[in-house]
């Protein structure tokens, strides 16, 4: 009776990979982030009050925004920028100041659209 070979370690493809170059591999985040598209909807999908942020201690939304969208401002405060939102929901998650954040997805055709899916 034979045995059926165990396949190698190491010898499937990646996920996600480019089967033909492997380029994913080898790109960083920002350089995956870099290739995405963003139709800017003139309405925000999210609306920040910085002024709740100012009372925040940890203001986890400046260092968690994967396309660090939020500042801290001189003043305590918070600033963002929607225009180049990822749309993953990060900062809505972490924020535990009832009212701070207000976040929808964008209106049909707006957004970001990803280059890898």
């Amino acid at each position: 009776m034979r045995s059926k070979a165990l396949p190698q370690v190491g010898s499937h493809e990646p996920q996600g990979a480019n089967r033909r170059d492997r380029s994913l591999i080898h790109e960083s985040i920002d350089e995956r982030i870099a290739n995405n598209t963003f139709f800017v909807d003139s309405k925000a999908h999210i609306v920040l009050d910085g002024s709740i942020c100012k009372d925040c201690s940890d203001k986890v939304c400046v260092t968690a925004c994967p396309a660090q969208l939020f500042v801290e401002l001189y003043d305590g405060t918070v600033g963002f920028n929607y225009e180049h939102c990822l749309e993953c929901g990060t900062c809505l998650i972490l924020c535990s100041h009832d009212g701070a954040l207000k976040w929808n997805y964008p209106r049909s055709g707006q957004g970001v659209n990803f280059s890898y899916g």
